[in-house]
């Protein structure tokens, strides 16, 4: 049985423990059916993975004891987001759509198109 990995927030791990809440538990505990004493993965979006064993649950929670703390540096890689500017409300669809890129993004920015008109001679 292969070892789920799971995202929390930061605030969620601390004092050698993690919590999983809401989704995260429900998805662990009803449709993985992880158990008391079952490994789990998690990471928090800060580069920290732990590796960790389900110590217990209640109301729709559980809780997770670490056993072992990896740091993994931030990528090298950036991302840039940049799109032209859309006619009427598309500029909110767009952004709606694109949020989750935009927010782990370096850098996001709307341009506004240059329009360039070149004049052609008459030909022939």
């Amino acid at each position: 049985m292969a070892t789920p990995h799971v995202f929390v927030e930061p605030a969620d791990c601390a004092d050698g423990r993690v919590v999983l809440r809401d989704d995260v538990a429900h998805h662990v505990l009803t449709v993985l059916r992880r158990r008391v004493g079952d490994p789990v993965s998690v990471a928090d979006g800060t580069g920290t993975v732990r590796r960790a064993v389900i110590s217990s649950t209640s109301n729709g929670t559980a809780v997770c004891a670490v056993t072992a703390e990896t740091h993994a540096p931030s990528p090298s890689a950036s991302v840039r987001v940049v799109c032209g500017l859309p006619k009427r409300r598309k500029l909110d669809e767009g952004i709606q759509r694109l949020s989750p890129t935009i927010m782990r993004a370096d850098m996001a920015a709307v341009v506004a198109p240059t329009l360039v008109l070149h004049r052609l001679g008459r030909l022939g």
